[in-house]
């Protein structure tokens, strides 16, 4: 921007003309007074001399000032165009001359509240990213022409593919499923909302995507939200198995009782030594349902917090003598043998005694269970810095590698043919009263050599 020089030149003319005026009016003065013809030629060739000077001091003038202010000015573009080039702290020193004075507190005015709102822009982007990056849902918003234009790390992870934030990247390039691609293609023709679900990884992941189409300046693009419903369907899967796997054990113990009794009813009253028979077996299978019913109960309240633990420090060896005790009553008839191996120097454990002689007492039953005639079973214990490791280790059948990982499973048996075994909810029980001890538990097993169930408990001091 430059101010007009036509202004500069206009003072100056102005300043010529009056000194002209000024003069020219002496000179008539000298004229009208009658004075003598060298008077006049003196009086008018000073007249002259003074309006030459004047012209020549006018013009100089006229230029000094315009040189002055287009200085000025263009300190004030070189200024501006710093700014414009990215340097949003530059602000333009004040000059001396009014014009330009003013025109430099102006932009200087503009380039803070410009900065401002670039500042406000980027602090909103930033919050913006920020949410973005930490959803647990993916979001990919995409262009009308399928042009990935933003994607966050959660759709990266839903996905199961990082993405490469390049220009001109294809959502086919980051998404696989053609019923995906089809959604969002229905969503941006239809302008409507399409939702659905599919799977990923051969079924080990669900995800629901819902495809919304946003319009802005007459640019259509859809936004896609990709939502984790695996721990949902994992829920979903495990109630119906639990709701399964509780009518299957009842079913059976339920239709003994109901074929024994009518047995009964049928003539074998009549026979004392079977009826009596029948009885007891009807006992059995009551029994059977009692402790699973039981069972069901304690894991319920164990799963939900509600199960009383009253931790203090105590002796291993005093729930580990109880146990012992038991045992002799459960292994008698197979000739089994149980051995304990526990340091004197053991420090003490937090624990509650009737909660561990549970969680005893179910992995020695676990190991007579399974294990054969003239078998052993071994209970030992070693101190670490933090914990005491607890070993339960048996000679029997083990475990199948493909069974471990679900051996704390509730109602879960590696052989469902072998319901004598027991409800599958022992094991369940003990994990939890375990992780009510604030330790951890896991089985170790080679098939046909036995196997080992660890789980450790934190030292008292």
């Amino acid at each position: 921007m430059r101010v007009p020089l036509s202004f500069h030149w206009r003072l100056a003319l102005a300043y010529t003309v009056s000194m002209l005026v000024v003069f020219g009016a002496a000179g008539a003065y000298l004229i009208a007074s009658r004075s003598s013809n060298d008077e006049i030629g003196r009086a008018i060739g000073t007249v002259i001399a003074v309006g030459v000077a004047s012209i020549a001091l006018g013009l100089a003038l006229a230029a000094a000032l315009s040189r002055r202010a287009t200085s000025s000015m263009q300190y004030v573009t070189e200024g501006a165009r710093t700014f414009a080039e990215g340097d949003l702290e530059h602000r333009i020193a004040s000059p001396s001359r009014d014009e330009a004075r003013e025109a430099a507190n102006a932009f200087n005015q503009m380039a803070a509240t410009l900065q401002d709102m670039v500042s406000n822009l980027s602090s909103e982007r930033n919050r913006l990213s920020a949410v973005l990056d930490t959803m647990p849902d993916g979001v990919i918003v995409t262009a009308e022409d399928g042009t990935v234009e933003l994607v966050n790390h959660a759709a990266e992870w839903l996905l199961d593919r990082p993405f490469q934030r390049e220009q001109g990247v294809q959502l086919s390039d980051i998404v696989r499923y053609n019923e995906v691609l089809q959604v969002v293609e229905d969503a941006l023709s239809a302008r409507v909302i399409r939702q659905i679900e599919f799977e990923i990884n051969k079924g080990l992941r669900y995800l629901s995507a819902i495809a919304t189409p946003v319009s802005a300046r007459g640019n259509r693009s859809v936004v896609l939200t990709l939502h984790d419903l695996t721990r949902l369907r994992q829920v979903d899967t495990t109630r119906r198995e639990f709701v399964s796997n509780v009518s299957h054990e009842l079913r059976s113990p339920l239709a003994a009782i109901k074929a024994l009794a009518e047995t009964i009813q049928d003539g074998a009253l009549e026979e004392p030594d079977a009826a009596r028979d029948f009885l007891r077996r009807i006992e059995g299978e009551a029994d059977r349902m009692t402790i699973m019913v039981n069972e069901l109960l304690e894991l319920s309240r164990l799963q939900s917090g509600q199960a009383p633990m009253n931790l203090v420090p105590m002796k291993l060896a005093t729930v580990v003598d109880d146990v012992k005790s038991r045992f002799d009553l459960q292994a008698g008839p197979k000739r089994l043998s149980l051995k304990t191996s526990l340091p004197a120097s053991l420090p003490y454990v937090m624990g509650d005694h009737d909660k561990l002689s549970q969680v005893l007492g179910n992995l020695v039953e676990n190991g007579v269970k399974f294990t054969p005639e003239g078998g052993s079973i071994a209970v030992s214990a070693t101190a670490h810095a933090d914990v005491v490791e607890v070993r339960v280790s048996d000679t029997g059948v083990g475990i199948p590698a493909e069974h471990l990982p679900h051996v704390f499973e509730r109602f879960y048996k590696a052989d469902r043919s072998r319901r004598e075994v027991g409800t599958g909810l022992g094991l369940a029980i003990v994990k939890h009263l375990v992780q009510a001890h604030g330790g951890d538990i896991r089985a170790e097993s080679h098939e046909g050599r036995g196997a080992t169930f660890i789980f450790t408990l934190d030292r008292a001091s």
